[in-house]
């Protein structure tokens, strides 16, 4: 890449750096909901293989109306008021999502059966198992009852397979653990290796390695 090339490149990234902080500033929030790629593709149709504006509108609003998001709150039933998931006996869960008013169904909820989540499966199921009912007081002393829990967030995405749907819980911090009865591991970061050792509890030796990490085949194809 020349110098003008790398030079244009750094003016443009400025810019857009200096746009982002005076949109921080002031509070603004651009959202464009069906994406600004595509929303820009109607001022310029016969390019992007459209015959007229009806033709790109059935793509934006098709786009539009691809995904929602469905909020969770551990202060509801299941981590979330409007999609509440039940494990059944097979290790499926069972979705009953609540449609909204003017849906034109008989039904206020959807039910979505034999949902398995390809990863964090089991994450999803620990938040769902963590709900409980407390008892707490107010100032006067007067009891009330209140549902703890995680929050459980799902997002809905159609693409040309069909429906998909994403769940999402609050990471759990993980408490680091140290012991010197266990030992130590040592590393030693090199040009082009790393080398490890492993000791036990008195400073005995238990074990070593070297890592390559190939740095001079890389800098040679770079070449």
């Amino acid at each position: 890449m020349s110098c003008t090339k790398k030079k244009r490149r750094l003016a443009v990234l400025r810019a857009k750096l200096e746009a982002l902080l005076t949109d921080q500033e002031s509070g603004r929030v651009r959202l464009c909901f069906g994406s600004r790629r595509l929303f820009r593709k109607q001022f310029s149709r016969e390019e992007n293989g459209y015959a007229d504006h009806a033709a790109w509108k059935k793509d934006w609003q098709a786009e539009r109306s691809s995904q929602f998001f469905v909020l969770g709150s551990k202060d509801e039933a299941s981590g979330n008021q409007s999609c509440q998931a039940a494990v059944a006996p097979d290790g499926s869960l069972r979705l009953r999502l609540r449609l909204p008013n003017g849906w034109g169904s008989t039904s206020k909820h959807l039910v979505l059966e034999g949902v398995r989540l390809a990863y964090g499966q089991e994450e999803i199921l620990q938040a769902l198992s963590a709900g409980r009912v407390v008892i707490g007081a107010t100032k006067t002393g007067k009891l009330f009852r209140k549902r703890e829990g995680a929050a459980v967030s799902y997002r809905f995405v159609r693409d040309r397979k069909g429906w998909r749907v994403f769940a999402s819980v609050e990471a759990q911090p993980v408490a680091l653990v140290t012991r010197r009865l266990a030992g130590a591991i040592g590393v030693d970061s090199n040009p082009d290796y790393l080398a490890l050792a492993e000791t036990d509890r008195f400073g005995n030796l238990v074990g070593s390695r070297r890592i390559g990490l190939h740095l001079s085949m890389g800098r040679a194809r770079s070449k």
